[in-house]
């Protein structure tokens, strides 16, 4: 008899930054420094005498040569370092936990012996989240912070995301040997970073105005399926002779994967002159031609949209953005969002062939089985391309490999299993 059931939730969740993010301070000074030595090369591979190379008397950490070029003496005044600079890292006073609204609500349809529709809506709003940004990009250096930091990296909770997202799924229960999901996804996340922590990944390319870095999640997929089915072998299913044992039982599995591309952000090894007076690069482009009348990108996420050259930006990305500042370095706001173009779509198909044979044991129990299994992933050998990251040629302008992916995913793979439970 065909019946319905609706439920739905709200629920709001805490999160403690990581203990390892928050560890970055200890090495601030006057307790320790951070600088570094630069740089080693076939001539003066120890760089002329500043990198040291040793081991130790015993197990004791204390038994390894110092490096006299890091005994520079503590300045009284400043707690640094006596002629060398150093990066700091600092959170706020009172630093906030960060906290996600949750909400959810779906409807399951039964219809039919065994086939259920499930519909549904899930989504969070999370705030206080995490990004690290060095002030010096902000604030104009000068006296100590000019002299005596490198860095001045600040933790600061002031990073938020949502998602939305609507689910279906169709199910048909296991009978009759047959057994099958179908499930669909639509949905957006959208963020102004995408990951905690210190990274190229993380780097703002405009970090005078956070905001403008609000956009599609590094992981943001627009579409989502995935279909599976289970299909027991007919052949011996019932006999119980050896003929069955040996030859019955057999499973075939199948599983479809599809998913549009993820996005990326167009930028160039342009360097920015920042409002403090660093140099920031790279940096997003200051003007997307397409928004004045000119050259738009094409918007395919096929394989042979990208294996043409240059992808969906046919001749370069010259052709379609200004990244080359006029007058040099600028504060010119950039003229294209983050993540505003998508990459690769990914499709494969797996298949799984398995039989589990039952090995009654005094000693190991009734339960003991030998599991047979031949595991096939990307049985059709499908061509994927790795998504683009944010330090691949794939997304710099001014790269002659812009708009064309650098990598490719695995092909197909077979896989030999033998499993013994008891």
């Amino acid at each position: 008899m065909p019946f319905m059931v609706m439920r739905g939730g709200f629920g709001i969740m805490y999160n403690r930054p990581e203990d390892s993010l928050l560890a970055l301070t200890r090495q601030d000074n006057p307790t320790s420094e951070s600088f570094g030595f630069c740089c080693g090369s076939a001539a003066t591979p120890f760089a002329n005498g500043t990198i040291v190379y040793g081991l130790g008397a015993s197990n004791s950490i204390y038994s390894y040569p110092f490096n006299p070029a890091t005994a520079t003496g503590i300045n009284p005044v400043t707690n640094t370092p006596n002629g060398e600079a150093v990066q700091v890292y600092a959170v706020p006073k009172n630093f906030p936990t960060a906290y996600a609204y949750i909400y959810s609500f779906e409807t399951d349809f039964t219809f039919k012996k065994d086939y259920v529709f499930t519909i549904g809506y899930q989504g969070s709003d999370d705030h206080r989240l995490l990004h690290i940004v060095d002030q010096k990009f902000l604030y104009p250096s000068s006296g100590l912070a000019a002299t005596n930091f490198t860095d001045i990296f600040n933790i600061a909770p002031d990073a938020n995301s949502n998602y939305n997202a609507l689910n279906t799924t169709f199910s048909k229960r296991l009978s009759n040997g047959i057994q099958f999901q179908e499930n669909f996804r639509w949905a957006k996340s959208l963020d102004t970073v995408s990951y905690e922590g210190p990274g190229e990944g993380t780097n703002a390319t405009y970090p005078q105005n956070f905001q403008s870095e609000y956009g599609p999640s590094d992981f943001d997929v627009k579409y989502n399926e995935t279909i599976s089915a289970l299909y027991a072998l007919p052949f011996f299913r019932n006999q119980k002779g050896w003929m069955g044992k040996a030859l019955g039982g057999w499973r075939v599995n199948t599983i479809f994967t599809f998913h549009t591309g993820f996005p990326w952000t167009p930028k160039s090894g342009e360097a920015q002159l920042t409002p403090g007076g660093e140099a920031l690069s790279p940096t997003r482009p200051y003007e997307y031609l397409c928004e004045n009348g000119g050259s738009c990108a094409l918007t395919g996420q096929s394989n042979s949209a990208f294996l043409r050259p240059n992808g969906n930006f046919p001749g370069g990305g010259s052709a379609y953005f200004l990244y080359t500042y006029p007058t040099g370095l600028t504060t010119l706001p950039p003229g294209i969002g983050r993540n505003v173009f998508r990459g690769p779509w990914y499709k494969d198909v797996d298949f799984s062939i398995n039989k589990a044979i039952k090995m009654p044991n005094k000693v190991l129990g009734e339960a003991t089985l030998l599991d047979l299994r031949l595991n096939i992933f990307n049985a059709f050998n499908q061509q994927n391309f790795a998504p683009f990251n944010f330090g691949d040629a794939s997304t710099f302008v001014d790269n002659p490999q812009f708009g064309q992916p650098t990598q490719e995913l695995a092909g197909r793979a077979l896989e030999l299993q033998a499993r013994f439970s008891f």
